[in-house]
């Protein structure tokens, strides 16, 4: 079967989203080693690449070489909120946490159940604050 890749196993292939991810340009990583942008387009397509050069791609990425045989391509986005903060974490693809869009959508579903849950909180709280007032107002009105 020509043309189907192991993306778990294929190197190149790694090389490739995670330049890609990272929004760097072949012609951009390939001038940082040195190389023509068609060598680097060969060397994404090459299933095998070797120890010394795989460490020369990972540094230009910043990144582990450990990281490009280990990435996973089920996982998407380089970013993720946590406590109202855009926290970047491709420093590291090994701390990189990435969703399929079936995860995502159980995340949103998730997220809005708790906005959802929150704003019938939010008007328990203000029902409870109007009854106060008006056992208040009653009562300054049987004293006035």
């Amino acid at each position: 079967m020509e043309g189907i890749i192991n993306k778990a196993t294929h190197l190149g292939y790694k090389v490739e989203r995670i330049r890609r991810m990272k929004s760097i340009s072949q012609e951009t990583l390939a001038s940082s080693l040195g190389m023509t942008r068609q060598n680097l387009s060969r060397l994404e397509h090459a299933e095998v690449i070797d120890d010394d050069k795989l460490e020369q791609i990972a540094q230009q990425l910043g990144v582990s070489k450990e990281d490009i045989k280990n990435f996973n391509e089920d996982a998407m986005f380089n970013n993720f909120v946590h406590n109202n903060e855009t926290v970047s974490v491709f420093n590291h693809i090994s701390n990189y946490q990435l969703y399929p869009s079936e995860k995502i959508n159980e995340l949103v579903d998730t997220l809005i159940k708790s906005m959802q849950e929150k704003t019938e909180l939010y008007e328990a709280l203000l029902k409870s604050e109007r009854e106060k007032n008006e056992i208040l107002k009653k009562q300054l009105m049987e004293k006035g």
